[in-house]
């Protein structure tokens, strides 16, 4: 999968691409576009089997585990299955495995299916054992809001049109930590020289809080390690350095220990603290309330809507 700014770089692509697999024997089929110019000017035979560009929309074709509507953008599309009320362990986790989202896109919704999952497993639930009632209701309750899913529309451009001259980018990182689960999500901020402002989300990331007891106060600095971790990798696809990523915690304590010494910590606290510094500096950590912080969606859960 990839973008280009117009129909005649993405025919260019099409030609270099199947000369190149050519040239190593491999054949290149089933080609889509969002641009029937570009579909136009590849053989019938390359296309993939749904296209007919004599019809007024194309195809919605499953890519990377994800639903693409190729005049449209990114979307979802999951079946509820048919034996809810008779689901083991087993089946429950076989069944959300199916729901693919590698960039965290529907994490607000995925927490609630590992925190049950975390759920089911402290119940001591077996694997081949029909879970009970109670765990029964709250696992209909998340598949039935599966369809819902097709709604959410993911748009894949993180700029505006390609007239629009960006004078600053930035990328912000937001992380907070609940009893349930931890995480972060990031955010790109572009500044044009128009003045207009726009912001795109780009990734998310939750984990499950361990079984263990651990304080909300070290949760929110597991969070912390999990935003730090998101953008590196991002900023390096992008092209960008690490140093200009703002991070946001709504956690006072997160940000005072960033600001000190980690060695005077113990261990658990002073080895996170540590990598945070390593890769950042403590005026690049921000306070957020609690009631702006977007990644309390992440860390709560969230149901899908129409």
């Amino acid at each position: 999968m990839d973008s280009v700014w117009d129909e005649n770089e993405g025919v260019e692509l099409y030609k270099q691409l199947s000369e190149l697999w050519r040239k190593a024997g491999v054949s290149a089929p089933k080609w889509l576009s969002n641009s029937p110019l570009v579909m136009e000017n590849i053989p019938l035979e390359d296309r993939a089997t749904e296209v007919d560009i004599d019809k007024e929309q194309l195809p919605s074709v499953k890519t990377l585990g994800l639903w693409w509507i190729a005049k449209e953008d990114i979307t979802f599309k999951v079946n509820v299955p048919d034996n809810i009320g008779e689901l083991t362990k087993r089946d429950f986790l076989r069944k959300i495995s199916k729901l693919f989202d590698p960039m965290g896109f529907l994490a607000p919704y995925l927490i609630r299916a590992k925190i049950l999952l975390q759920e089911i497993r402290s119940a001591g639930t077996k694997w081949d054992e029909t879970l009970d009632e109670c765990l029964t209701y709250k696992v209909t309750k998340w598949f039935q809001e599966l369809p819902k899913l097709v709604n959410v529309k993911v748009s894949r451009c993180l700029k505006l049109e390609k007239d629009k001259e960006i004078q600053v980018s930035e990328i912000q990182t937001f992380v907070d930590a609940s009893q349930d689960a931890y995480g972060a999500v990031v955010y790109i901020r572009n500044v044009y020289n128009i003045g207009t402002v726009s912001t795109h989300l780009v990734t998310a990331k939750t984990r499950v809080s361990p079984l263990t007891d651990i304080s909300i106060r070290r949760m929110e600095l597991m969070a912390a390690v999990v935003g730090l971790q998101l953008p590196k990798r991002i900023a390096k696809v992008l092209d960008m350095e690490i140093r200009n990523v703002t991070f946001w915690s709504d956690s006072l304590n997160v940000l005072w220990w960033i600001c000190r010494r980690s060695r005077q910590y113990k261990p658990f606290v002073a080895n996170r603290v540590g990598e945070i510094q390593s890769n950042t500096n403590p005026d690049q950590w921000r306070y957020v309330p609690t009631n702006k912080n977007p990644t309390d969606l992440l860390t709560r859960g969230f149901a899908s809507q129409t």
